[in-house]
């Protein structure tokens, strides 16, 4: 019963998600090609130095003057998104005269960043161009060089505290997604290095964040190798669709906790999506009453259902739509 709740939940926020993009591409001008396509969707802030992202514009735009920056999604509950506030991330803003066709703009990235790992877009705008173009893609994710945290050969995967405490507007008990994943099992190379709690008395930070540690005393050397491949197991054994590359050092934030198949039911079929590492394929989960977006290690897919329940998956899928539309005019 509650597996068949949550798969009616899920269709309903499909639905309201799609009237979301609908209403955001109706607010957009029409006719805007272009695509801007970074070369690596993640980076460590303290470690790498820029990123490259590819940039292909209209003709209109060759000789003109165009400008790069960084995007975050809004918080007033808008369909676009807005310069980043961070104000490290805020400098990045490159001016550049176009060429007509594909062309690779370095952005430099910051020494260091105030705070926890964040998710960015890079866009172009410019007066040839009827909108800023942005990245259509999961954008990119910052994790950051933090050696006060992860002294040695220890790192840090930050659970991101919104997505644990959002709900399905179609649910009627309002169980959080953090209660409905009750706890994650971090593995380095398949081996179990530790098991957080993410649901009720869970231990988070001041922003509702659970701060999994590994490489500790006692956990596996698998699990303080660099380039490790981590997963991710709910306490109901799902694998979750996100993985990530082990990074002594680092802290990197987990955003999405959808797993890596649907099961079957009323008006769904079971959908296994092609994993960015190879592991081992869990049996079909419940279907999760939330999910976020990609981070590190994970190739941008279709799959509606991953990104369309919660505010900020919904806005990214309407961005996400927005751009791919407007690139394909």
């Amino acid at each position: 019963m509650r597996s068949f709740r949550w798969a009616i939940a899920i269709l309903l926020a499909l639905t309201a998600s799609v009237t979301l993009v609908s209403s955001a591409l109706a607010a957009l001008p029409p006719g805007v090609p272009g695509t801007v396509t970074p070369q690596q969707r993640s980076a460590v802030i303290g470690r790498d130095k820029q990123v490259t992202v590819n940039v292909e514009l209209p003709d209109s735009c060759a000789g003109t003057s165009v400008q790069l920056r960084l995007y975050q999604p809004p918080t007033d509950g808008s369909n676009a998104l807005v310069p980043v506030t961070a104000p490290a991330l805020a400098a990045v803003s490159i001016s550049a005269t176009a060429s007509a066709g594909s062309f690779p703009v370095v952005v430099p990235l910051p020494a260091a960043l105030a705070g926890d790992p964040v998710r960015v877009w890079p866009g172009v705008s410019g007066n040839c161009l009827a909108a800023p173009v942005y990245d259509s893609g999961a954008g990119i994710d910052l994790a950051k060089l933090d050696a006060t945290e992860n002294p040695g050969t220890t790192s840090t995967i930050v659970v991101y505290g919104p997505a644990l405490k959002s709900t399905s507007p179609t649910n009627p008990d309002k169980t959080t997604l953090g209660d409905f994943t009750g706890s994650l099992t971090v593995m380095a190379n398949g081996v179990a290095c530790t098991t957080a709690n993410v649901g009720k008395g869970a231990t988070t930070d001041a922003s509702g964040n659970v701060r999994i540690h590994l490489g500790t005393a006692g956990q596996p050397a698998q699990c303080s190798t660099a380039g490790a491949a981590v997963t991710f197991v709910r306490a109901d054994g799902a694998m979750l669709y996100e993985k990530r590359t082990l990074l002594p050092g680092v802290t990197q934030q987990l955003q999405d906790l959808a797993p890596e198949a649907v099961p079957d039911g009323p008006g769904l079929t079971a959908t296994t999506t092609a994993a960015p590492t190879t592991t081992a394929v869990a049996p079909a989960p419940p279907a999760p009453p939330n999910t976020g977006s990609e981070g590190p290690s994970a190739t941008a897919r279709s799959q509606g259902w991953l990104i369309v329940v919660g505010g900020l998956a919904i806005l990214a899928a309407a961005v996400s739509g927005a751009a791919a539309v407007r690139r394909r005019q």
